[in-house]
């Protein structure tokens, strides 16, 4: 019932949002329209195909920058928006077209090279798409468009393979940035090139910054390459858990091959349960852990025995710790939580943690108390966020049972490991 309220609510002021803005853009767009019946001009239509564009309208949009490129051939900004648009749509050629004659008309704005260079990229006209990210390098110095041109200009270096070119690229990406990105493409490469300790490190510093299934089925197939059978299945499975296709369809293959008298990757159906059992130890590892914090968390937060929430929350008011937001948990990783101050860990991170250390677990109780921490956290965020008048009420005994449902699992954790020794 409270979760169907919940979600009620929530899908309540979501519509109300959206209906609100899309009246508004309704009402802004017949109020251009009118302008343009009685006087048609290039700033008018691009704004109405702007706004069409925002409520969905891709075609009334297109016509709206055709219309003012037929006002004003010699402006950019007709072309600018349709090749935007156009590149949105995944019609590359016609994008292409747009942008080159939009710079044409003015060769001075980086931003049209870079757009360009981007649907050369995905046309594969790749010397054509590094000319043109070289030339926005010159033109644009800001750290965003160093950042984004050197890390295109290296992944098409890479389907060249200019693996040299490609790696000082990404290198000089990463000096700018250390981001996931950077750091897998470098180890595509090193992975090419059969260096799988370079790749592996790689791999392992971009999952750091953000696990993501790519990452984790690269990292898996580096490792099954140099034989770290269970170290590779178990990433791949992390990468399944990520939604990862890849990993999918491999263990969907392995799996079926695994009771076979011929498998294709090791030729020892033992690896599954020697698998599942490091990967239950490993997760029972983690959970713990993580657990011990969460109940230092709630301890913090009760402020020595007694809770004393406000209606609103902030740094400075309260003790309800706010370093990791809902609506964006980029930052709620075991490594941050390890190192963070109780005071700066929110319990919904503890909580998203625990269940993405249960992925591969089999065990249905361990799965339900996961997700019934996670529920409880989840629910009192919302409260949190929302300045529910119950919060400094219903806070004490939610805390509560997001504790016992920690110990429950750690026992659960110790039982389950003691029977299968």
């Amino acid at each position: 019932m409270k979760q169907s309220l919940k979600v009620t609510i929530g899908v309540f002021y979501l519509c109300f949002a959206l209906t609100t803005e899309a009246q508004f853009l309704k009402e802004k767009i017949d109020s251009i329209s009118r302008q343009i019946n009685e006087s048609p001009t290039l700033t008018a239509y691009i704004l109405r195909g702007q706004m069409k564009q925002v409520i969905g309208d891709t075609l009334g949009a297109l016509a709206d920058f055709s219309n003012a490129i037929s006002i004003a051939p010699d402006s950019i900004d007709g072309y600018n928006h349709r090749a935007m648009l156009r590149r949105q749509l995944k019609d590359y050629s016609r994008a292409n077209a747009d942008f080159t004659k939009a710079i044409f008309l003015n060769s001075n704005l980086a931003d049209l090279y870079f757009g360009r260079a981007v649907v050369r990229l995905q046309l594969a006209e790749y010397p054509d798409a590094v000319n043109d990210f070289t030339v926005t390098l010159e033109k644009d110095t800001t750290v965003y468009s160093q950042y984004n041109c050197l890390l295109y200009r290296g992944i098409c270096y890479d389907k060249q393979n200019l693996d040299s070119l490609a790696l000082a690229d990404f290198t000089h990406a990463l000096q700018i940035a250390k981001t996931a990105e950077a750091h897998l493409r470098r180890a595509l490469i090193y992975k090419k090139q059969k260096k799988y300790d370079r790749a592996e490190t790689e791999l392992t510093e971009s999952i750091k910054i953000k696990a993501s299934a790519e990452a984790y089925f690269e990292r898996g197939s580096v490792r099954m390459a140099t034989g770290e059978r269970v170290a590779g299945y178990l990433d791949m499975v992390k990468a399944r858990s990520l939604g990862g296709d890849a990993a999918e369809k491999f263990l969907a293959k392995y799996e079926q091959e695994a009771g076979s008298d011929t498998l294709r990757f090791y030729n020892t159906p033992e690896i599954i349960v020697e698998a599942q059992t490091e990967l239950f130890k490993s997760a029972a590892k983690e959970i713990k852990t993580t657990i011990d914090i969460g109940k230092r968390v709630i301890a913090w937060g009760r402020g020595g025995g007694t809770v004393s929430l406000p209606t609103t929350f902030s740094p400075s008011q309260g003790r309800m710790p706010t370093l990791f937001d809902f609506t964006n948990m980029r930052d709620c990783n075991s490594g941050i939580v390890q190192t963070a101050r109780s005071s700066r860990i929110h319990i919904l991170c503890i909580a998203r943690i625990i269940n993405d250390a249960i992925a591969g677990i089999k065990d249905k109780k361990i799965i339900q108390l996961a997700r019934a921490i996670y529920n409880e956290a989840e629910e009192l965020t919302i409260m949190q966020i929302s300045a529910d008048p119950s919060l400094p009420i219903r806070a004490p005994i939610m805390l509560n049972n997001i504790q016992e449902n920690m110990e429950r699992l750690q026992a659960r954790l110790l039982q389950s490991n003691s029977s299968s020794k």
